[in-house]
């Protein structure tokens, strides 16, 4: 699968992708003999971990408020997960 059509079906862009791989969030993609970037199944699935944690991530952060006396508040997974 071409960056490409790994990029439309994850909703990610191409460079989106290429950090991923060049910080090592995913492991280095095969490439053709041209060069190009091959993505396979377990790429994919690598793909698929990495937005997941994403959300995840997000969801506990964006729980992060200010209580009255104007320090932060953390609410924990749990807690974000069921509101």
């Amino acid at each position: 699968m071409t960056i490409s059509e790994v990029s439309k079906k994850y909703n990610l862009t191409q460079d989106t992708l290429r950090y991923y791989e060049r910080i090592g969030v995913i492991p280095q993609v095969h490439r053709t003999a041209a060069g190009l970037r091959d993505y396979t199944e377990e790429d994919c699935s690598w793909v698929e971990l990495v937005k997941c944690m994403r959300r995840a991530s997000h969801r506990c952060h964006s729980r992060i408020c200010k209580t009255d006396s104007g320090r932060k508040r953390y609410h924990s997974c749990q807690e974000t997960a069921s509101s």
